[in-house]
């Protein structure tokens, strides 16, 4: 390891994931080809995982065990930025972050991100605010105030997220997906610091709330959407990164 950007991954696998149907993912090193061959050689590439091994030596992994160990009450979703704060404050020499999904991302051109700027992807699925609750509605249902997805069983949502995300904002925008995370050290570590604050603080077990409330108040204004989506089937290479 030894430059001075990196871009970080969280594979986390044989756990239940009652957010995606219930389904138990295994670790297989080839849902990485895309993103690992994507990334410029001035970045390194390093991934947490419990059940993966690295299979070249361009690619560092580092065990989810000892203090990046996953507390068992802990949904997946939050401990991948926690993991990830913890270990990007044990290393100061990167100056460019960029922590995104691992197996659904593609590092498209050469980041050239601005200071003071926070980056990331718009969601795929909900095109407004304004529309975001209709939506919600017929897809899910409500239980205890707290918007529960339909099939995804009764996970733990925070009331004071989700009145806020979708109420007290008021936001004409779509939503951005915390899929895609990075820029400049600063204010990359300014922001984990808030975002994991919140994830800490809260009885939450989805990251997608606290991250756009985030974005829609402290850092309103230096959010920028670096990201083209994969579910186009096209290459935007104006655009940084490509996600789902």
């Amino acid at each position: 390891m030894k430059n001075n950007k990196v871009v970080l991954t969280y594979y986390c696998t044989g756990i239940l994931d009652k957010w995606h149907h219930n389904k138990i993912m295994k670790a297989n090193p080839s849902d990485f080809d895309t993103l690992r061959d994507s990334v410029r050689p001035d970045y390194d590439f390093v991934t947490f995982a419990n059940e993966l091994y690295p299979t070249d030596n361009k690619w560092k992994v580092i065990e989810l065990s000892g203090p990046y160990k996953k507390p068992d009450n802990m949904s997946l979703y939050l401990h991948k930025f926690i993991v990830c704060y913890k270990w990007l404050l044990d290393h100061p020499e990167y100056d460019e972050i960029w922590i995104v999904d691992s197996t659904d991302t593609e590092m498209l051109a050469t980041p050239n991100p601005k200071e003071g700027v926070i980056y990331t992807g718009y969601d795929a699925y909900f095109p407004a605010f304004g529309v975001y609750s209709t939506f919600l509605w017929f897809l899910g249902g409500w239980a205890d105030g707290v918007y529960v997805p339909q099939g995804f069983g009764r996970g733990k949502r925070n009331g004071e997220f989700e009145t806020r995300y979708l109420k007290d904002l008021h936001i004409k925008d779509r939503p951005y997906n915390c899929g895609i995370l990075g820029g400049k050290r600063k204010i990359v570590m300014e922001f984990l610091e808030d975002f994991v604050d919140r994830l800490s603080k809260n009885d939450i077990d989805l990251e997608m709330v606290p991250f756009n409330y985030l974005c829609y108040t402290k850092y309103a204004g230096k959010v920028r959407n670096c990201a083209t989506r994969m579910t186009l089937g096209e290459k935007d290479y104006n655009k940084w990164w490509r996600h789902k």
